[in-house]
């Protein structure tokens, strides 16, 4: 059974993420590659597993990381596809559920969009056909965007997990390519957003609907250049603030 590969952390790679370290054509190819190969339990580090709040931890000097691309069970206990609901479930445990949702599915209904498919309704048919379990609804993401979606399974669960959502401590990181080559390296983003109670989602404070703008907030967002190809370049966005 193939063991996988090992490198050693050169002097003049130090303090780089060890998703970036990983993403060179020296060793696995690309940033995708490296946070797959991460989220299913596959990189090690002096021996120690490394997990997906790992991946912008900083290499060290002469450490050694090692892929284990064969692993037993990796994919299986890190990251599976339930092939009968078709959902990508990241984590599941008695109190919550972790889902990687496609782009294009809405994460709730909406009562603007009446017979839309929504991870939601995805999710709480795969609980329901298992067990009896009522699902709540933590956060959302956009209907165009991809990504980790976490649903309590209990109230109590709910309510500590929105807390540390309103408290800002998970980390919000978003990988996007934009088709142009940026000239420069970094930047911020800073706007005013309210919430859209018809399409329950955050929207640019406007004065041409008074009625539905309420009291807009500041929102701010990080973005730097992680990767520039011929036409496009691939950004990382860590969120701040938001309304």
């Amino acid at each position: 059974m193939k063991q996988g590969e090992e490198w050693k952390v050169l002097a003049e790679d130090r303090e780089q993420r060890l998703d970036k370290w990983l993403a060179a054509p020296a060793r696995l190819g690309s940033r995708s590659k490296a946070l797959q190969a991460i989220g299913r339990g596959q990189v090690f580090v002096k021996d120690v597993e490394q997990g997906t709040s790992d991946s912008s931890r900083k290499v060290v000097a002469s450490e050694r990381v090692r892929v284990w691309h064969d692993r037993p069970g990796g994919v299986t206990n890190r990251y599976f596809e339930r092939h009968d609901s078709g959902l990508r479930i990241i984590y599941e445990d008695q109190t919550l559920i972790v889902i990687n949702k496609p782009a294009g599915l809405l994460t709730v209904p909406l009562a603007s969009l009446p017979g839309e498919p929504s991870l939601f309704d995805q999710v709480q048919n795969y609980l329901r056909s298992a067990r009896k379990v009522t699902l709540l609804v933590v956060h959302r993401i956009d209907r165009d965007t991809s990504g980790l979606v976490v649903f309590a399974k209990s109230p109590a669960a709910m309510t500590s997990l929105k807390d540390q959502f309103e408290r800002r401590r998970p980390k919000r990181v978003y990988l996007a390519y934009v088709c142009r080559v940026l000239p420069v390296e970094s930047g911020s983003w800073h706007d005013m957003l309210v919430w859209d109670q018809d399409e329950l989602r955050q929207k640019p404070a406007s004065t041409d609907k008074p009625d539905r703008i309420g009291v807009a907030k500041p929102a701010t967002l990080h973005w730097r250049g992680e990767e520039r190809f011929e036409r496009a370049s691939l950004l990382e966005f860590r969120l701040v603030s938001e309304a």
